[in-house]
Order: structure tokens, then C-alpha cells, then sequence
């Protein structure tokens, strides 16, 4: 969990605009479980994990962000020119 935490967080760094930051939010996922597991020391891989959060949440929020404004000025555009046809 921890290694694929750590890939999606450098896929979503590099190329999270380009897929509305989906590998991003499967780092984050992944990273939480691993974290979790890695805690105590029992398991290796606790700073691949953190890294893999950090570099999800670094491109998550502002993509979600971007999403988010895109998707409400489009539904803004459309209700106003609904509008304007009546």
C-alpha cells in the first residue's frame, strides 16, 4: 500500500491535471491505509507512505479546486442562457 501510494503521488504530481487528479485521491486512499499499517514500526515503508500523502494532497486540493470552478461556471453559463431564450 505504501509503494502504491508513493507511484500514484508521482503519477498525480506529474500528470494529476491531466486526470482531474483521480491518481492523486488513489495516493491519498492508499497512503492513509499504509500509514495506518506502518505506524508502530512493525511494517516498513512509513515514509513511503507519508511522501505519497503529502504528494497527494499537494495536487488533490487545488484539482478538485479547478474542478470544481470549471463545473460551476459551465452550470452557470447554461442556466443564464436558458434563461435569456425565455
Amino acid at each position: 500500500m505504501a509503494t502504491a501510494s508513493l507511484v500514484f503521488g508521482l503519477i498525480g504530481f506529474f500528470g494529476g491535471w491531466c486526470a482531474f487528479g483521480l491518481p492523486c485521491l488513489i495516493a491519498i486512499v492508499c497512503g492513509h491505509f499504509a500509514w495506518k499499517e506502518t505506524k508502530n514500526g512493525s511494517k516498513a515503508g512509513h515514509g513511503q507512505a507519508v511522501t505519497g500523502l503529502i504528494l497527494g494532497y499537494v495536487i488533490a486540493v487545488p484539482a478538485a479546486l479547478t474542478t470544481v470552478l470549471i463545473f460551476s461556471s459551465v452550470l452557470g453559463l447554461g442556466t443564464s442562457m436558458i434563461e435569456g431564450y425565455q
